[in-house]
């Protein structure tokens, strides 16, 4: 049971009546780099196999990292269950990790499908500015943009690079036929030169595939995503092995919140020319799928336009990047 800054746990004989036993921290003193993660909200824990044949527990929370740059998002913990039935950390240097990279991923459900694989899916939205007022480009309010996620897969990996020795990895499930892009042409390759850009119309409820070759120190691929209402950019450096997302919101809504630019978040390893990723474009939400880290990024899209164009971009670096863009329709 999530309780401030701690996730509590109870046994009960019978359902109806409970005893506290104890619980885990999630205060900037049980973790080794002091950050705050706020009130944590909707924990849920529980064991896998990972893919050397270990089992290990797996603590997941709603937490609030805008002390460090971050939105509110899903947050989890590599451990154990002790004797008493109270979750440990695997060990004192185990630090907490984002299920999700991006800004939008929060109130998330979890099942169990297997012994290896967990699923699961969000609420898209965060508490940054989900109670905020929004006006629409007619200068009267608009409903609220929101929605859910598609649906993932989670792994458990061994990992020598973090202190608890693992990881999750993330798989969106499948959600088009690959047999048929829906291009004229089943390859579409954009040549894209260092300060060059290509016009290209995207609608929504589409997936993309891009294979990107050439990535040099200094150069970011930027995908422009442009609406009646709002303009959602994503920078990627594919050297550099991080993202940035801008977004803009037209309107006389002028509150900083929905003119923002998130910080450099890293989703691969530094040092690579190429890189494949998917993005999943609907009306309200843009994901990415990092298919060579197997990260995902969720954005929500505060537009509520159908989408005009979608510009590719090469901004800095010496060399052009080549994009192979495969479209594809929901199933």
């Amino acid at each position: 049971m999530a309780e401030g800054d701690k996730v509590g746990t109870y046994s009960s004989t019978d359902g109806q009546n409970w005893s506290y036993i104890g619980s885990t921290s999630w205060n900037p003193d049980a973790f080794l780099d002091g950050k705050d993660h706020g009130i944590v909200e909707c924990p849920y824990v529980v064991t896998m196999m990972a893919d050397d044949g270990t089992r290990h527990a797996v603590q997941f929370v709603g937490a609030n990292d805008y002390n460090w740059g971050y939105t509110t998002g899903t947050s989890y913990l590599i451990g154990s269950i002790d004797s008493s039935g109270i979750f440990t950390k695997q060990n004192d240097q185990t630090l907490p990790v984002r299920i999700d990279l991006g800004t939008d991923y929060y109130g998330s459900n979890f099942g169990k499908v297997d012994e290896q694989t967990l699923i699961t899916s969000s609420w898209v939205n965060n508490w940054a500015y989900a109670n905020e007022k929004v006006i629409g480009i007619d200068g009267n309010q608009t409903k609220k943009g929101t929605t859910c996620a598609l649906f993932r897969d989670i792994k458990m990996v061994k990992d020598a690079s973090v202190p608890s020795g693992y990881s999750l990895q993330l798989f969106v499930r499948d959600v088009v036929d690959r047999t048929f892009p829906t291009n004229d042409d089943y390859n579409v390759y954009h040549d894209i030169p260092s300060g060059g850009e290509y016009l290209r119309t995207i609608d929504n409820s589409k997936v993309v595939d891009f294979d990107i070759q050439g990535g040099q120190p200094g150069g970011v691929f930027v995908v422009d995503v442009r609406q009646d209402d709002n303009i959602s950019t994503l920078m990627f450096d594919i050297n550099g092995g991080w993202i940035r997302t801008k977004r803009s919101m037209k309107g006389n809504f002028n509150n900083s919140t929905y003119n923002a630019e998130t910080k450099n978040i890293t989703y691969g390893k530094p040092g690579l020319t190429d890189t494949h990723l998917t993005i999943y474009f609907d009306t309200k939400s843009i994901e990415i799928e990092f298919t060579d880290s197997h990260q995902v990024y969720t954005l929500l899209k505060w537009g509520k336009k159908n989408n005009r164009s979608t510009t590719l971009s090469l901004q800095g670096g010496n060399m052009p990047v080549s994009v192979n863009c495969k479209e594809y329709d929901y199933r």
